[in-house]
C-alpha cells in the first residue's frame, strides 16, 4: 500500500477525534503534513518546502501565506519549536508520531476486507478482456478512485507561483497525483457500484474515504474562510447541464448530488438562477439528442431514459419550455444578455468577449463557445467589478461541470488584470462548489453528502462512451450487417449496454470484426439472464409472501381459538333470541293475516248469498210468469229483466261456441273478494304483503302457507 493510501487512512483517526470537540477543519488537515514533518525533523522550518512538498505529494495549491497559518497549531502540537523573538524568530521541526496517534486499526482492518472483495470483483465483469491487479495495485486503485481522482487533482494541473528550489530530502516523498487510466478507473467505479448495491455494511467506510476527499479537497485553496456562512446575497449562475441535473434529466442520483448542494446554499440565502443563453442551449441540446434515433443517442438524458428514470414526454417538455421547468423547480431565470448593463460593459468588453472566445479549446460547436463565452462576459459585469477572497462575497458566481471553462476563464481574468490572484474567479467548478457548501453551511455533519457525491461520481465514471457503441456498430455493419437491427434493439436496454461497457472497460480500441459478434451475443444473454432473474426473483418473493402468510394464518388460528369459540356462542345466543323474537312476530303476523281474511270471506259469503238468493227468486219469478202470466207484457222492469237475461243467454252460447270468456257468478265473486282484499290491507295497515300473495278461490280467499316479504320494506 502506497504512502498515500496509508496516510488518508490515519487521516479517519484525526477526523473521528474531532467529533465532540470544535471541529476545526484546518486541526483535521494537519495529519496531511506529517510525512513531510518527519523528513524534516530536526531542520528549519521552512514554509517553502511545505507548500513544494504538498503539492508533489497532492497537487494542492498552497502559499507560503496558508503554511504560516498552520504555526500556531503546530506550535500547539508540539512539532514545531520556537527559537528567538521579534525579527529573529525561528521554528525547528521536532517530530513526534505520538502527536499524531495512529489508531486507524479499525478502519484498516475493514480496508483490507473491501481489497478481498475487489479481488475476487474484475472476473465478474469482464469475460473478454483480463484485468490482473495485484492487492497493493487494487488498494492504491480504489483509495486512488475515492479520494485522489475525484477530489484531489485536476487534469493538467500547473504548479503554483511558488519558489520550488532544490527540495533535498524531499525527493523521497511518494509521487502523486497519477492519473488514474480509463481502465482502472471503470474498475473501480464498477466495484464502489457494486459494493453500495450488494455490500451495505461496507457502504459506510466508502462514505468515510468520501469525506476524506472532501476534506482534502478543502485544502485546494485555502483563501477560503472555514467559518459557517452567515446570510448572503450570493447569486449563482448553473450552467446547463448543471440545470438539467437538478430537473433529474440525468438520473436520481446526480440530482439528489446537485440538489443537496444547491438546497444546502439556499439555507444561508443564495439563489439559483440561470441564463437565458443557457436555457436556449438546454433546448437545443435536447431536441437534438431526441431528433436522433435511439441507437445514436448517448449522454447522461439518454442513459437516464433507458435505465427507466426519467420519461421522454418530460425531456420533450423540458425541451419545448426549460425556463417553465426550471421555474417551477425553483430556479429562476435572470433576465441578462450582452446589451444590458451598458455602465458595466466596461468590466469585460466585448473586445475581451471575441479575445477570449478566441482561445476556447474545448468543444467542436460555435454555439456551446459562444455561450460559455457569454456566460462569463455577463458574470463579470455582473459583478460591477466587485470581487473577493471569499466567494460568499463576490454577488455572482458561475457553476460548471467543465474543468477546462472554470480554470481558463480565471486564467484569463488574470491575464487581464480583472481580479487579483487571491479572488475567486467569475466561474467555478461544480466540485470546488460542493466543497464550500459542505464546509460553510454544515452539510458535512452526516454522512449522507458524502456518499451521494461518491454514488454521482461512479455513474459518471460509468457513463457508456458513444463512441464505443458506434464502434461496435461500424464492425457489425461491415462484417455482420444482418445482426444490426438487433444491436439497435439491444442498444434500448440498460442491461445489455452494461454489459457491453463491461466487456470492454468501456474502450472502443479494444472492439474488432472478430469480437463484434461475441459482444452482441453477451448483449443478448445479460437482458435475458437479467429477465429470467428478476422473474426468479419475484417468483421467490410471492412464496416467501405466501408462507408467511400461511404462518401468520395459523399462529393467528392456535392463537385465537379461544376467542372464536367465544363468538361462536355468543353468536349462537343472539340466533336463538332472534329465532324466538322472529316466532313471536310471525304469531302476530299469522293472526292479523287471519283476522283479515276472516272479515273478506265474512263479506264474500254475504255477497254470494244475496246472489244465490236473487238468481232462485228471478228464476222463479219467471216459471210462474210462464205459467200463468202473473205480470203483464206491458209491465217495463219485467220486460227489461227478460230481455237482459236474454242477452245473457245469448253470449253464453255465443261465447261457448267460440270459446270466448264466459264470465259467470265465481268470477264476480273472485272480483269482489280481491276488491275487499286490497281495501283490509290498506285499512289495516298491513303493508308488508300483497293481495297477489293469496290465492282466491269461488270468492273465498285462502291463507298462504308462508309470506316471503320482509316487514320492512313496505310494501302494499
Amino acid at each position: 500500500m502506497t504512502e498515500v493510501t496509508k496516510h488518508a487512512l490515519r487521516v479517519y483517526s484525526s477526523i473521528s477525534a474531532l467529533r465532540g470537540k470544535n471541529g476545526d477543519v484546518l486541526d483535521a488537515v494537519i495529519p496531511f503534513f506529517d510525512p513531510i514533518l518527519r523528513i524534516m525533523d530536526g531542520k528549519i522550518f521552512d514554509p517553502k518546502l511545505i507548500v513544494s512538498g504538498v503539492h508533489k505529494m497532492y497537487h494542492w495549491r498552497m502559499t507560503r501565506e496558508i503554511v504560516e497559518q498552520f504555526i500556531p497549531r503546530l506550535l500547539a502540537l508540539k512539532l514545531l519549536e520556537k527559537h528567538g523573538t521579534g525579527s529573529k524568530t525561528m521554528y525547528v521541526v521536532t517530530y513526534r508520531a505520538a502527536a499524531v496517534p495512529d489508531d486507524s486499526a479499525e478502519i484498516t482492518q475493514t480496508f483490507e476486507a473491501i481489497i478481498d472483495e475487489f479481488a475476487k470483483f474484475p472476473p465478474i465483469v469482464t469475460d473478454l478482456l483480463t484485468y490482473s491487479r495485484t492487492r497493493d495495485e487494487l488498494a492504491d486503485i480504489l483509495i486512488r478512485f475515492l479520494v485522489s481522482s475525484n477530489v484531489l487533482f485536476q487534469a493538467n494541473g500547473a504548479l503554483p507561483n511558488v519558489v520550488t528550489g532544490s527540495l533535498g530530502e524531499l525527493d523521497k516523498l511518494p509521487e502523486g497525483g497519477r492519473p488514474l487510466p480509463d481502465y482502472d478507473k471503470y474498475m473501480a467505479a464498477r466495484f464502489v457500484q457494486h459494493l453500495l448495491k450488494e455490500r451495505g455494511d461496507l457502504v459506510p467506510y466508502l462514505s468515510t474515504f468520501a469525506s476524506i476527499g472532501l476534506l482534502t479537497e478543502v485544502v485546494d485553496d485555502f483563501v477560503r474562510p472555514t467559518d459557517h456562512a452567515a446570510q448572503t446575497d450570493l447569486t449563482i449562475v448553473v450552467d446547463g447541464p448543471l440545470a438539467l441535473d437538478y430537473l433529474g434529466l440525468s438520473g436520481k442520483d446526480i440530482q439528489t448530488d446537485i440538489r443537496t448542494v444547491l438546497d444546502g446554499l439556499r439555507t444561508v440565502g443564495c439563489k439559483i438562477v440561470v441564463f437565458p443563453v443557457t436555457c436556449g442551449e438546454m433546448s437545443q441540446n435536447l431536441k437534438a439528442m431526441l431528433g436522433n434515433s435511439p441507437s445514436d443517442r448517448y449522454g447522461y438524458t439518454h442513459s437516464a431514459m433507458v435505465a427507466g428514470e426519467v420519461l421522454s414526454d418530460y425531456v420533450l417538455s423540458v425541451a419545448n419550455n426549460p425556463e417553465g421547468a426550471l421555474e417551477t423547480s425553483g430556479i429562476g431565470v435572470k433576465d441578462a444578455n450582452l446589451t444590458h448593463y451598458p455602465n458595466s460593459h466596461k468590466y469585460f468588453t466585448q473586445e475581451m468577449h471575441d479575445d477570449f472566445m478566441s482561445k476556447i479549446a474545448w468543444g467542436a460547436d460555435i454555439r456551446s463557445r459562444e455561450h460559455d463565452a457569454d456566460c462569463l462576459t455577463l458574470l463579470m459585469r455582473l459583478r460591477d467589478g466587485k470581487h473577493s477572497r471569499d466567494l460568499f462575497n463576490c454577488r455572482y458566481v458561475f457553476v460548471t461541470r467543465n474543468v477546462s471553462f472554470a480554470r481558463q476563464s480565471r486564467e484569463y481574468c488574470l491575464t487581464a488584470r480583472q481580479l487579483y490572484a487571491t479572488q475567486e474567479g467569475p466561474v467555478v467548478h461544480q466540485r470546488d462548489l460542493a466543497t464550500i457548501a459542505w464546509l460553510r453551511t454544515g452539510l458535512g455533519a452526516t454522512e449522507a453528502i458524502p456518499r451521494n457525491l461518491l454514488v454521482a461520481h461512479c455513474n459518471r465514471v460509468l457513463q457508456v462512451r458513444p463512441e464505443l457503441m458506434q464502434t461496435v456498430k461500424d464492425k457489425l455493419r461491415a462484417f455482420s450487417p444482418e445482426k444490426l437491427e438487433q444491436y439497435q434493439a439491444l442498444l434500448l436496454d440498460q442491461r445489455s449496454i452494461r454489459k457491453l461497457a463491461d466487456a470492454t472497460l468501456n474502450d472502443e480500441k479494444v472492439v474488432t470484426g472478430d469480437n463484434a459478434a461475441e459482444l452482441l451475443e453477451l448483449m443478448r444473454s445479460a437482458t435475458a439472464e437479467a429477465v429470467k432473474s428478476e422473474y426468479e426473483a419475484k417468483l421467490a418473493d410471492e412464496k416467501k409472501k405466501h408462507s408467511q402468510a400461511q404462518r401468520a394464518a395459523s399462529v393467528k388460528h392456535v392463537g385465537d381459538l379461544s376467542e372464536r369459540e367465544e363468538e361462536m356462542r355468543t353468536l349462537r345466543e343472539s340466533l336463538s333470541r332472534a329465532e324466538r323474537e322472529r316466532g313471536q312476530f310471525d304469531d302476530q303476523r299469522g293472526q292479523a293475516v287471519s283476522t283479515m281474511l276472516a272479515a273478506v270471506n265474512r263479506n264474500s259469503g254475504v255477497v254470494r248469498t244475496v246472489a244465490n238468493l236473487s238468481l232462485i227468486a228471478l228464476g222463479l219469478a219467471f216459471i210462474a210468469d210462464a205459467c200463468v202470466g202473473i205480470f203483464p207484457a206491458t209491465n217495463v222492469g219485467w220486460s227489461w229483466a227478460l230481455r237482459g237475461l236474454g242477452v245473457v243467454g245469448i253470449y253464453q252460447t255465443i261465447a261457448g261456441l267460440l270459446h270466448w270468456p264466459q264470465w259467470g257468478l265465481t268470477d264476480i265473486l273472485d272480483w269482489n273478494a280481491r276488491r275487499k282484499l286490497r281495501a283490509e290491507i290498506v285499512e289495516r295497515g298491513l303493508g308488508w304483503i300483497t293481495s297477489a300473495d293469496f290465492k282466491i278461490i269461488n270468492g273465498k280467499v285462502e291463507k298462504p302457507l308462508v309470506i316471503d316479504h320482509n316487514p320492512s320494506e313496505g310494501r302494499g
